[in-house]
């Protein structure tokens, strides 16, 4: 068994996402990473510690919102992919709710991890995908403990989140 990490975007972009990362690794975690284009600095991070990942072919820059729709839809399908690609015991663990927002069918039984880097209301479209699949997830995470009280509340949750400060991961060794 292992854990399949997948971020719509690059980690560089979600400093929480590459502490998650590292800290996995530094347990001795088995994990594969799904990301968006990344930098020198979090390639070679990753390179040097040996975790395996693939920089998605869907993330790009968008100049409007039609563009953003076929980007949107061709991450879909990339994952949904992915996904259907690995076994069944791995664990999916999604870096934040953009990355697992398209994808929630290929979810069904299938264990998996939320972080969940903001407050979303529950109208919201991201609050309505948590609603439905929240209490699904094998763990849910957030980056400060008030935040996890208020989305045990607001989302009528089975247990509170766990909590893992979005601050950056130092590593003397690195």
């Amino acid at each position: 068994m292992k854990i399949v990490y997948i971020l719509k975007k690059g980690l560089k972009c979600y400093p929480p996402c590459l502490a998650q990362v590292l800290y996995l690794n530094d347990l001795g975690v088995e994990i594969e990473v799904y990301h968006g284009s990344e930098s020198k600095a979090v390639i070679d991070i990753l390179d040097k510690r040996g975790i395996k990942h693939f920089i998605l072919k869907s993330d790009r820059e968008n100049s409007n919102k039609i563009q953003s729709m076929f980007t949107l839809l061709k991450y879909t399908k990339e994952i949904k992919n992915i996904i259907k690609s690995i076994n069944k015991d791995d664990i999916l663990w999604f870096g934040n709710c953009e990355s697992v927002l398209t994808i929630g069918k290929q979810l069904k039984g299938r264990k998996f991890v939320l972080s969940v880097l903001e407050l979303y209301e529950a109208n919201t479209i991201y609050g309505k995908f948590l609603t439905k699949h929240i209490n699904s997830a094998l763990a849910v995470l957030c980056c400060e403990k008030h935040r996890a009280e208020i989305m045990r509340v607001w989302y009528k949750m089975d247990k509170t989140p766990y909590v893992l400060p979005n601050k950056p991961y130092n590593n003397d060794n690195e």
